[in-house]
């Protein structure tokens, strides 16, 4: 499966829990509640765009959704509209690198929405990683929620890895969406099946979003970063792979197997927790240094292995 069908929400076609959150919504519609501006805030890869994804369906062609199940009937013609992106009620910002949200796309934005709606139907505006927006986009972001027009709708999705200008959050609904850890394995234990996904990050023990879970297992997937590694080598890996694309992700990814390395070194040395915490806070930081201050690469290797001998 490729990157694309794998990593994109728009394909998971049933909902698996979030049931309280999704039914809210759908009642809100139905009783023509739904608020002009929603925030969905949780953290990154825990379900938020693929409810949404599932309520615009439901709202856009009901007779081809499974609400019971709550799966979405491929036959539907709005959802193959969707799969090319040409469905023209629905705008999706994303805001992902590399193309990151200017100033300028939420501004033209404004003159698109003062056209009038396909099939004079409801619009709807959404806009991910929100709270990543620098303050000029924030507040263009603020003047375009402040007077929406009747058939606009905002959905803004906070991944909660930043601070959101206070004056849009006051704007909105705000749904902190959570799962706790049996929905977490259940929605992950769905993917690997459906998906026939082979696994090569432990999910069971640390505490990964099941969209994190698929963007981290794919990564090590695709660059046969797989449990035969040593530790140094995997991060070397992830962190020649930032220096040659410049996504946070790997960063990410990296901090999570030293996560993992320092949590599994725990538990055999339970006396010498408070070093290897300290040593563990070391690395990290020398992590966020590389990526912050475009660190010598061997020399950010070098102290994160003078770390990982002295603990071990």
């Amino acid at each position: 499966m490729s990157e694309k069908d794998l990593l994109n929400p728009i394909n998971s076609i049933q909902l698996i829990g979030l049931d309280d959150y999704f039914f809210e919504l759908i009642n809100l519609h139905k009783n023509k509640d739904l608020p002009k501006v929603i925030l969905l805030s949780g953290k990154k890869g825990v379900g938020k765009i693929t409810l949404v994804n599932h309520l615009l369906q439901y709202i856009f062609d009901n007779k081809y959704y499974d609400l019971k199940n709550k799966i979405i009937n491929k036959a539907s013609k709005v959802y193959k509209q969707r799969l090319n992106e040409t469905f023209p009620n629905i705008i999706h910002i994303k805001n992902e690198f590399p193309n990151k949200t200017k100033i300028d796309d939420v501004r033209s934005l404004k003159s698109v929405l003062l056209n009038s709606t396909f099939d004079n139907l409801p619009r709807f505006i959404i806009f991910d990683d929100v709270e990543k927006m620098n303050a000029n986009c924030s507040n263009a972001l603020l003047r375009l929620i402040e007077e929406p027009s009747e058939n606009n709708f905002f959905i803004l999705i906070n991944n909660s890895q930043g601070n959101l200008l206070e004056t849009v959050s006051s704007r909105c609904l705000n749904t902190k969406i959570f799962i706790n850890t049996a929905t977490r394995l259940k929605i992950i234990d769905y993917l690997i099946k459906h998906k026939n996904i082979d696994v090569l990050i432990d999910y069971k023990k640390f505490d990964l979003t099941p969209g994190t879970f698929l963007n981290y297992n794919f990564i090590a997937l695709n660059n046969n970063i797989n449990n035969n590694l040593d530790f140094i080598t995997k991060i070397e890996k992830l962190l020649n792979l930032y220096k040659k694309e410049k996504n946070r992700q790997y960063i990410n990814f990296a901090m999570f197997f030293i996560e993992q390395f320092f949590y599994n070194l725990s538990l055999e040395k339970k006396d010498d927790i408070y070093n290897l915490n300290n040593s563990k806070i070391k690395t990290m930081k020398t992590l966020n240094d590389y990526a912050e201050y475009n660190l010598n690469l061997s020399s950010v290797l070098n102290s994160i292995n003078s770390e990982f001998v002295n603990v071990t």
